[in-house]
């Protein structure tokens, strides 16, 4: 009997372990496609600064939307983040300032240097981006960051709403669908396997949009 168990007990390891190789070979795969698409404006969520200095995890956000920004992908940058303590500097001017310096135009940036929390900044950057988009459910309604939306399952510990496991499940009747039809869907295909990631990890049972935790990890 103990031998038995012994047996399942690998061959379930073996599935899992087999998952996770494929899961995370999809998710490597799909990481090194450029999908970046033109959009309105880039925006830049702060990160600490030292004394009017972005930090390497600033500078990192900063040096990817000049890039997309050179590339012609947005007309504008918006650079956010307070103070955070600094009696001198926000993190929203120092972005500013150091994409300056790096050539981009000072028309071409909106700073929003108030927040001091990331909930904050969102709340800001949400408010504007429906003001000029004329609504949007994500960011009035579902948004997946807690305390953004008092009534949101972000802001419920991810209680409620639709869950990980549900959001799988329809991913993957699409896929499915798509590939009987022969559609190609890259985006597809990536969601699926970040949400068996997250389900994997415990979260099947939590609102999809708690995904938002793992790929603030992987960030």
């Amino acid at each position: 009997m103990r031998r038995w168990l012994l047996i399942l007990a690998l061959a379930a390891g073996l599935v899992l372990v087999t998952t996770l190789a494929v899961i995370t070979r999809r998710i490597e795969r799909q990481s090194s496609i450029d999908e970046a698409r033109p959009a309105d404006i880039i925006v830049v969520l702060g990160a600490a600064e030292y004394n009017g200095r972005p930090s390497p995890v600033l500078r990192a956000r900063l040096d990817h939307a000049y890039d997309l920004f050179r590339r012609g992908l947005a007309p504008l940058i918006f650079t956010t983040g307070g103070a955070g303590g600094d009696t001198q500097y926000t993190e929203g001017e120092v972005g500013r300032d150091y994409l300056v310096r790096r050539g981009v135009p000072s028309e071409s940036i909106v700073v929003e240097g108030e927040g001091d929390t990331t909930v904050e900044t969102l709340i800001t950057v949400s408010e504007i981006m429906r003001r000029s988009s004329g609504g949007n459910w994500a960011l009035e309604k579902y948004n997946p960051f807690p305390g953004v939306h008092e009534n949101a399952p972000a802001s419920k510990g991810y209680a409620g709403g639709f869950g990980t496991d549900l959001m799988l499940k329809d991913l993957g009747l699409a896929q499915e669908n798509a590939m009987a039809t022969k559609a190609s869907t890259p985006l597809g295909g990536l969601a699926r396997a970040i949400y068996a990631a997250h389900s994997i990890a415990g979260h099947g049972g939590e609102d999809f949009s708690s995904v938002i935790k793992m790929l603030q990890k992987k960030g």
